[in-house]
């Protein structure tokens, strides 16, 4: 073996650990079919049946497969500090039952086929959410309400909204707000501030229908609304 081959291959052996290490740091965290509580770090993902036993943190990315069904108890909350990639099929959605919330903090976000109830606060997205998208998905019987947008551009495109509670949708930023529809609660869409897009949707059976706070714009575009009687 030549002096340049054997520094080689000394320098591959003593890096041996560092490299083993960065390779696991990369690779995708599976779990399934578990009880979730603590902090969990890098790229997740999550399957089958899980329960969140106590608050959850994730310094990362979380992809939750078509089918998995996450229970929450007593008002547990998990919060995304990355992506959130949800992607659920018609065939196999994806179940969130009595979160108190579900945070995501990503710039590249999907949600679909996604059906979250008993929730208290929903679905909530931070930052700027400039490629983020939440659609074709069901929320239902919120407590204070069912998704929030906290000032980004996060796209909201033919999603149902049944009994929201207080506000079914929050918006502060430039949302665009499309094909969706509302039935019952107190308000359907509360704009706080910003200058989201609200296009094409369809309210029922809403006691105030929109909210605007003064000092707030939004672009209507042919939206139907149906308040209660």
């Amino acid at each position: 073996m030549d002096r340049k081959k054997a520094l080689s291959l000394a320098s591959l052996l003593i890096a041996g650990p560092s490299i083993v290490l960065v390779v696991a740091l990369l690779l995708p965290h599976r779990i399934s079919n578990e009880e979730l509580s603590g902090n969990y770090s890098g790229k997740q993902v999550w399957s089958g049946t899980l329960h969140v036993t106590e608050h959850v943190e994730v310094k990362g990315s979380l992809t939750i497969l078509p089918g998995t069904e996450i229970i929450f108890s007593s008002e547990s909350r998990l919060v995304v500090h990355g992506n959130l990639n949800a992607i659920g099929t018609e065939e196999s959605p994806i179940f969130l039952n009595s979160a108190e919330f579900i945070s995501f903090e990503g710039t590249k976000s999907h949600l679909t086929h996604v059906k979250m109830e008993n929730s208290r606060r929903g679905l909530i997205a931070m930052g700027e959410q400039k490629k983020s998208v939440v659609e074709n998905s069901e929320f239902k019987n919120g407590i204070e309400g069912c998704l929030g947008s906290e000032g980004g551009h996060l796209q909201i495109l033919n999603n149902s909204f049944l009994n929201c509670g207080t506000s079914a949708l929050d918006l502060k930023g430039t949302e665009v707000v499309r094909d969706n529809t509302f039935e019952g609660g107190n308000i359907a869409i509360s704009v706080l501030s910003g200058t989201p897009t609200i296009e094409h949707n369809v309210i029922r059976e809403s006691i105030a229908g929109i909210y605007i706070e003064p000092g707030s714009e939004a672009k209507f575009l042919e939206n139907e609304v149906f308040l209660a009687q």
